[in-house]
């Protein structure tokens, strides 16, 4: 997945075009998506439920990645896609930081 991260940005930043820019994007895109399910499943209970309470959260997620391509396709919303998916994967860094008393600097 990362090496398409990187062949889509040579393909925007070699060229420039709205089709450059979607191949950037798109593939940011769902590995943002895969590192955001995997941090959130991180905290589900193992066994049967947490099983469910995953996949139920990569649903929802992949969901979301074909409906923002679907409008990427149409000239859609890019910057704040790209909000919408940082957003909660900083919030998530930054909790961590803070309940699990996690000393970057010491």
């Amino acid at each position: 997945m990362l090496a398409l991260v990187g062949l889509g940005s040579v393909a925007f930043h070699a060229t420039l075009t709205r089709a450059g820019q979607v191949l950037d994007e798109i593939p940011m895109l769902y590995s943002s998506s895969i590192f955001l399910w995997i941090a959130g499943s991180l905290h589900f209970p193992v066994g049967k439920q947490g099983d469910v309470q995953s996949a139920r959260l990569g649903c929802a997620l992949l969901a979301y990645c074909v409906m923002v391509t679907a409008a990427y396709a149409n000239g859609g919303f890019e910057v704040g896609a790209l909000g919408m998916r940082t957003s909660p994967w900083c919030t998530h860094c930054i909790y961590n930081l803070v309940c699990f008393h996690i000393v970057l600097f010491p």
